[in-house]
């Protein structure tokens, strides 16, 4: 007897196959994982509440080793809206995401100040 396995794609940022129930539809071309939609979740949070993320939700650097890095400074996070989702992502995970977006910004006063 063969067994079929069906999984769907993730249309976010993992691009993931994943069994359909862990799929939450938000459109007629749209799904969603469940990882992908908490990380969404817990950006919103940031940006609304001002609740400190567990880390970068690109790199998953964890926020103790990022504040580490950044020393004496403050450590900021950057949201981004990739894929569908809103992420919060750590200062060098902003410079590579912006370069490589760069057609969205190099005309702007912000790509002049990035050499972009």
């Amino acid at each position: 007897m063969i067994g079929l396995v069906l999984k769907v794609h993730c249309q976010a940022l993992c691009n993931r196959w994943v069994a359909p129930s862990k799929i939450l539809n938000l459109g007629p071309h749209v799904g969603v994982c469940e990882d992908c939609w908490q990380r969404h979740l817990e950006a919103q949070a940031l940006l609304t509440d001002g609740v400190i993320p567990k880390g970068c939700q690109n790199c998953n650097t964890p926020h103790e080793t990022l504040k580490e890095r950044a020393g004496a400074g403050e450590l900021s996070y950057v949201l981004h809206h990739l894929d569908g989702v809103y992420v919060a992502i750590c200062p060098s995970c902003n410079e590579q995401i912006v370069r490589l977006q760069r057609h969205q910004t190099r005309d702007t006063p912000f790509g002049a100040q990035l050499n972009l």
